[in-house]
């Protein structure tokens, strides 16, 4: 039985900022490291569930929870990435732009289908005895869990990413039965405290062999995926599954596939901008945007230049991922995975990989420094480093601003007596009045705006 210490839940609870816990972004860890299963899941409301009756006050959860602190130092010590190093990238070995050689995985994926055919490609050649990645809870398949996957077909219908609230890291108390390596896909955050406790000697995350990161400029609660299907009048039985990246052409809305056989959905630009209205707190202090601490990372290129490259029948752009590659054997999986015809990578420098983020290394890697200095409770960042000037200072403390109204109720509500569209207006001329210029983002989204709507 676990020593006891002077930490429990309740202390954590406390440390995060009471029952609604605003420095919680669930990303499962303690759930998934609780060694009495005092703590579980709440998917719908976005956090753990505390039974105080069977806590044995270890302090696993306090001490390993990311909303508390996390030691960048430490982690940077120890983490064996490439002898390259860019001021955002931070350690890497080498970046590319790629997708999926089989077609249909790159059409049905969130940007050129790179994550799941590599996870398919591992399966395929016995690398991994399992992946762990998100997918529909049987009993309520509006909502999102992490599983253990080991039939490709699986893989394939889990495609894309998921922008809701997921408590990945939950998946370790299944671990503690399993044997064999496994690959997993987490956001920066979780990776955080996966790092951690692998770093720690803790025996589950160890049987983890390959983590790969989703870049990562927000994530959403769950309510804006609910504001979608209250718009749409839909009900939550009615729904077999949920895709946040498929409805319209590419890149692709917010679509719900119900029992019926029909799909409705909300078009892309009309649903993503409403993460201005639920980013959770947590997010909004965080300051890892390319996931640093993984093997490869993986996230959408805008690259102007693309555009003419790979087109569907309709003239409307594929989809291409920007891709970082941070150790050796995440070098090695992806290398062998082009070399027998599973991916399509060509290398590039780190410029064309910020060229597709300028907004987000803006927001997330600078202005973060400003949000930190506004926020009462925030995480204890350890050895974050700040750069020598802040960015844009007027503009991200008045986005901060934007961000905090956006969360309130009495604005959620107001948005849901508006047209669909409103929340697009808003933004649209929140960036011309603060002179936000368009980037290689906008041109493409520009390109294909009137296939969504």
């Amino acid at each position: 039985m676990p020593v006891k210490s002077k930490y429990d839940f309740n202390d954590l609870t406390k440390k995060l900022g009471g029952q609604k816990m605003p420095l919680c972004n669930f990303c499962g860890t303690c759930i998934g490291i609780c060694p009495s299963g005092a703590l579980t899941s709440d998917y719908e409301a976005g956090k753990p569930v505390f039974d105080e009756s069977r806590c044995t006050q270890c302090s696993l959860c306090y001490l390993h929870c990311q909303g508390i602190k996390v030691d960048f130092s430490e982690l940077d010590a120890k983490f064996k990435g490439g002898d390259k190093f860019d001021t955002y990238l931070k350690s890497y070995k080498k970046c590319f732009l790629g997708h999926s050689e089989d077609d249909q995985v790159r059409r049905k994926g969130a940007s050129g289908g790179s994550v799941t055919r590599l996870l398919v490609y591992m399966l395929e050649k016995k690398i991994v005895d399992g992946v762990i990645l998100p997918r529909n809870k049987p009993d309520q398949k509006w909502l999102f869990r992490p599983e253990i996957v080991t039939d490709i077909k699986t893989v394939k219908a889990s495609s894309q990413s998921k922008y809701c609230l997921i408590p990945t890291n939950e998946i370790l108390k299944t671990l503690k039965d399993k044997k064999g390596k496994y690959a997993i896909v987490a956001l920066p955050c979780q990776i955080h405290s996966l790092r951690k406790l692998q770093n720690e000697g803790n025996k589950h995350a160890q049987k983890i062999e390959y983590i790969l990161a989703l870049i990562c400029g927000h994530n959403m609660e769950y309510g804006a995926t609910t504001f979608g299907m209250k718009k749409l009048k839909i009900h939550k039985e009615d729904v077999i599954d949920v895709k946040y990246r498929e409805h319209g052409d590419w890149p692709g809305g917010l679509s719900f596939h119900l029992k019926n056989g029909e799909r409705k959905g909300i078009n892309f630009f009309n649903y993503h901008y409403l993460n201005a209205v639920y980013l959770p707190n947590r997010c909004r202090l965080c300051p890892d945007y390319y996931g640093n601490y993984s093997d490869i990372s993986f996230g959408d290129s805008w690259l102007v230049r693309l555009l003419g490259r790979g087109m569907n029948e309709r003239g409307l752009p594929k989809g291409w991922s920007s891709i970082i590659v941070r150790t050796q054997k995440g070098l090695s999986l992806i290398e062998s995975a082009q070399k027998d015809g599973a991916m399509h990578l060509e290398e590039i420098e780190p410029a064309e990989i910020h060229e597709s983020f300028p907004f987000n290394i803006s927001y997330k890697l600078n202005g973060i420094f400003i949000r930190l200095k506004l926020a009462r409770k925030k995480p204890e960042f350890i050895g974050l480093q700040k750069p020598e000037k802040l960015d844009r200072y007027f503009y991200h403390f008045i986005y901060n601003i934007v961000l905090i109204i956006g969360a309130s109720r009495a604005f959620r509500f107001f948005l849901s007596i508006m047209p669909l569209n409103f929340n697009l207006f808003l933004i649209k001329n929140f960036k011309k009045l603060m002179g936000y210029k368009p980037n290689a983002r906008d041109m493409v989204l520009k390109y294909n705006e009137k296939s969504n709507v």
